[in-house]
């Protein structure tokens, strides 16, 4: 009877062990689909759902750190922070050529277009690779901007509809407001494409040079080339 109750108490140990192993593995290690989803590289939702739990992962390895358990807390932080590195390079990836392709013009693919904000709602915890594609975003809309604008002023729309800015040239109040005209529509389509992708986040930029100050201060002086003496003109 004694021999019995031994085994039957360290039969219930080595359940309430290997239970405690079962949580502790889903609380501190992905998903055997969660792991190929990574490892196959494609954003998709799934993908951020794993880049999710990996983060969760990472967070929640700091109570082991301040327990008895600091051996396997540092495993997991290792593997947590390996992986998601990886992730998040994947990801920046994917945002970046997303971004380059962009079309403020072109019709929306809304859950192409889900997927993206999504992807760059998660690059948030990574401010340089997501001031990376806000960089690429501008450098690309700059150069297609660039190509429209002349477009317009030389050849006008599809078909020569509306006729080409340039034929009004003769007439320099309407040659102005045209041109001024096209910029303000292109700026709000631009305004409206970077409010739909990165919803209004500020992204940190480059210092200014030491001649922005004083030039600002002119421009703000009662004396200075302001933009006031020119909206009289």
């Amino acid at each position: 009877v004694a021999q019995t109750r031994a085994l039957r108490g360290r039969l219930a140990e080595a359940r309430r062990r290997a239970e405690v192993a079962r949580m502790f593995v889903g609380r501190f290690s992905l998903a055997e689909e969660e792991e190929e989803v990574l490892a196959r590289g494609k954003v998709c939702a799934e993908f951020l759902g794993a880049l999710g739990r990996l983060e969760a992962i990472h967070a929640e390895s700091g109570c082991l750190l301040r327990s008895k358990h600091q051996r396997a807390g540092l495993e997991v932080l290792e593997m947590a922070a390996a992986r998601r590195e990886d992730a998040y390079d994947k990801l920046y990836r994917y945002v970046q050529a997303s971004c380059g392709r962009l079309d403020a013009d072109a019709a929306e693919d809304e859950a192409q277009s889900a997927l993206l904000r999504e992807a760059i709602c998660a690059l948030r915890k990574r401010p340089v690779l997501l001031r990376y594609c806000a960089e690429e975003v501008g450098s690309s809309r700059r150069s297609v901007l660039v190509e429209r604008f002349i477009a317009a002023l030389t050849k006008g729309g599809p078909g020569g509809v509306p006729r080409p800015i340039e034929v009004h040239a003769h007439d320099p109040l309407r040659y102005i407001n045209d041109m001024l005209a096209w910029i303000h529509q292109a700026l709000a389509s631009e305004q409206e494409l970077m409010m739909r992708l990165f919803g209004g986040e500020k992204m940190a930029v480059a210092a200014p040079s030491p001649a922005t100050p004083a030039r600002n201060a002119a421009d703000a002086s009662p004396g200075g080339g302001g933009g006031r003496d020119g909206e009289s003109a």
